[in-house]
């Protein structure tokens, strides 16, 4: 039922991708995406050709009348011959032929790191016939795809035998490796799809692809050649194409950020450096060139993949493209064009000036400044969000209209179901907020204000403080510290002991808060939920819980709740039942009852659904 409400080019919000069911919709989005392009291909090759007819057709009858062939000459009483039916032909075509836009990329298609990209475009291949369907990953050329080893070696599995070469056999099978190995397991299927060792997890990269129809594929001469008229060609594809060349741009968010604002990347120093003679930019400079957005104005669809993780990584890198040009920087209207509100990044009046566009087949919504409302947005995440529903309900403003799709979640399939640690008392305390834009304020003042003292009083130790939003975390780490600069300058005194791990701590900096934490050093533990989703720790010492927000991804409500009462690894020279090493468990402070407390707003209603 999907593919026939795609086929409609309505815009779709699908909030309800699994791991069981994510390979079918991608299989329904590409084949619709697919279906799009090799059509509108086809189309203009086919007015193409019959363009080239009827030019050569008036090239041989102005020359016939230039000539005056006496072959053609007319009887005395005979009439001149009329050409009413070649000018009603022209008309038609010309306004057939009005098949394209500014630009030849069709479809704009956002994924968050290169591994995705890699599954992506296997499936997208093997869907053509060009790859087999199956997990092979053939590493030399493949028939009718051109620079796929190259694509390989950047975007495939990581080669580890290749990069440990150098060490021995022995040193490979370590203990240290096969703990690693077990660690990385526990993390989960999720996780390991996205950051494991056989998955590329870099997410800046940028692509243009080119989809030809109607070629030979076969061997000899003609091996890419086109077919003729009526005959059943194979489609060939080229990755790494100019971006006025490709029908199709993939790109993570970031790296599409990049090019428009004209950053180079070390990919784009290593494609240049020889074109400039080796004294190609330095990464992070600027490029003039490619400081213009005219590759985004033609764009009939916008698939945007992995939502939920775009999410996690900076959704503000996928509104910019949704946003209007003259905020963003280095990018200009038009030369005696005035700035528009309401124009976005992607379907933007074109503002320099492209040799391969061809006016007189522009389609006419281009040329008014309405390509947004044939514009096809595509939105899949296995989550629903209120960033997402305000994106798509902002910005998808098709005449088709918006259906968005989204799956009840059963009480069966909570992550309350998920959670194993018995007898804890789960509290989920409501907070009132007045708007959306003081729901962050009204959490952190309520952790600080109602919160937090209590804890300070009673030295309540292993306390772990999950804290979705960066930004939020930042304002309870500044307030905390300036609590213990005011405490050690007022009574002499340190004050409530934290230690923070976030998505930007450094490994060292990560080992040292956990170890301390686990230790009882301090008693309160302050952790983001951007840390928790790049990197799954698993922290050891957790007695009492507290999130500041519900966790964006349900599963890590589960994960948080399965911290509890987790014993440090034994260590010294006593076995596995030495009690001297979790003495520290069995005194009269840590006698009380697990806990666990969650904020929450009106706002958090997607979250709490789940």
């Amino acid at each position: 039922t999907l593919f026939p409400i795609m086929s409609t080019y309505a815009d779709v919000l699908i909030t309800s991708e699994t791991r069981q069911n994510r390979e079918e919709l991608q299989n329904t989005s590409l084949l619709h995406i697919l279906n799009h392009v090799l059509t509108s291909r086809t189309r203009v090759q086919r007015h193409n050709k019959r363009v080239r007819e009827l030019e050569k057709a008036h090239k041989k009858l102005k020359a016939t009348r230039t000539t005056g062939d006496k072959s053609t000459s007319l009887p005395p009483n005979a009439n001149p011959p009329t050409t009413t039916h070649t000018t009603d032909e022209e008309t038609t075509l010309r306004e057939l032929a009005r098949d394209q836009g500014y630009t030849r990329a069709k479809v704009l298609i956002l994924l968050p790191t290169r591994g995705v990209c890699y599954t992506f475009l296997r499936r997208m291949l093997a869907l053509l016939r060009l790859l087999p369907d199956d997990n092979s990953n053939p590493r030399g050329d493949v028939t009718g795809v051109d620079q796929w080893e190259r694509f390989h070696a950047e975007y495939g599995p990581p080669d580890w035998d290749e990069a440990n070469k150098h060490l021995n056999t022995t040193d490979k099978d370590t203990k240290d490796e096969q703990r690693r190995k077990k660690v990385l397991k526990a993390k989960g299927p999720q996780w390991s799809e996205l950051f494991g060792d056989d998955v590329n997890d870099d997410d800046e990269f940028k692509m243009g692809i080119s989809v030809t129809p109607n070629v030979d594929l076969g061997g000899g001469k003609n091996k890419g050649a086109k077919k003729k008229e009526g005959s059943n060609g194979g489609v060939a594809v080229k990755l790494y194409s100019e971006f006025y060349r490709s029908d199709i741009l993939i790109a993570s968010p970031l790296g599409l950020k990049m090019a428009i604002s004209g950053v180079a990347s070390q990919t784009d120093e290593q494609d240049e450096g020889n074109a400039n003679n080796g004294n190609g930019r330095q990464k992070g400079d600027r490029n003039p060139k490619k400081s213009n957005i005219d590759f985004l104005s033609s764009i009939d669809i916008c698939y945007i993949g992995h939502s939920d993780v775009l999410l996690m990584q900076n959704w503000d890198h996928v509104r910019t493209l949704f946003d209007n040009p003259d905020e963003v920087e280095d990018v200009t209207p038009p030369k005696g064009q005035a700035s528009s509100g309401t124009q976005s990044l992607i379907n933007h009046q074109p503002t320099q000036h492209n040799e391969h566009t061809d006016f007189s087949r522009v389609r006419p919504y281009f040329l008014s400044g309405q390509a947004s409302r044939y514009r096809q947005l595509i939105m899949v995440s296995s989550l629903p969000d209120a960033r997402l529903t305000s994106t798509f309900k902002r910005h998808a403003v098709n005449w088709e209209g918006r259906i968005r799709l989204r799956a009840s979640v059963p009480s069966s399939r909570s992550a309350l179901v998920n959670v194993t640690v018995p007898h804890v008392r789960q509290v989920f305390q409501h907070i009132p907020c007045s708007s959306l834009s003081q729901q962050s304020d009204s959490r952190v003042n309520h952790f600080l204000q109602t919160v937090l003292p209590p804890l300070i009083r009673l030295q309540q130790s292993q306390t772990l403080v999950y804290i979705p939003c960066y930004f939020d975390f930042c304002t309870i780490r500044n307030q905390l510290t300036a609590q213990r600069k005011t405490a050690k300058k007022s009574f002499g005194t340190e004050g409530v002991s934290f230690a923070c791990i976030s998505e930007y701590s450094r490994p060292n900096e990560t080992t040292r808060s956990r170890g301390k934490f686990s230790q009882g050093h301090v008693n309160l533990m302050l952790y983001t939920g951007r840390a928790h989703f790049f990197y799954r720790h698993r922290l050891s010492g957790v007695k009492h819980l507290i999130f500041v927000g519900l966790p964006e991804h349900p599963e890590f409500y589960a994960d948080g709740m399965n911290m509890l009462n987790v014993r440090p690894p034994n260590r010294g020279g006593g076995g596995r039942g030495d009690e001297s090493d979790n003495s520290m468990y069995d005194d009269e402070e840590d006698s009380t009852p697990a806990s666990c407390l969650a904020l929450f707003t009106k706002y958090d209603a997607h979250s709490l659904g789940r």
